[in-house]
């Protein structure tokens, strides 16, 4: 009978040893549990992130996508202003240049006219006073 205590509680302890075994094993398992989902909500927070810098950088893209628009329309608006401003400055310098043509052969015409009548006066005065006429 003391043989069978003596068993038993030999059995116990290594029951018991095994139970402190398997109770360290799952304090292990406890601790990397824990440690796993501490990774694991670092990694959500670092999706999290993630995503909130994934949607600024569309917003922004949306945001450049239209200031180049803006900056399309703006430089299509100068363009035809520069264009028109060109085109009034050619029609001005045109009709700049057909008024100076116009004077030049009115000036001409009022010369040659004025030039004979001051020629004929001259022939009279000169032939009054018996002189010969000067040349020009």
């Amino acid at each position: 009978m003391e043989r069978q205590v003596q068993s038993l509680d030999l059995e116990k302890r290594l029951v018991e040893d095994q139970a402190d075994k398997l109770d360290s094993h799952i304090d292990k398992m406890k601790i990397e549990l824990g440690q796993h989902e501490a990774g694991l909500a670092t990694l959500r927070q670092h999706v999290k992130e993630t995503e909130q810098l994934q949607n600024e950088a569309r917003a922004s893209l949306n945001l450049n996508e239209v200031e180049i628009t803006e900056l399309r329309s703006a430089n299509e608006t100068l363009q035809k202003a520069a264009t028109d401003r060109e085109a009034e400055r050619t029609q001005q310098a045109l009709e700049l240049e057909e008024a100076r043509a116009d004077s030049a052969y009115k000036g001409k015409e009022l010369l040659g006219s004025q030039g004979r009548g001051k020629l004929s006066a001259q022939l009279v005065q000169t032939f009054s006073n018996n002189e010969t006429p000067a040349p020009g």
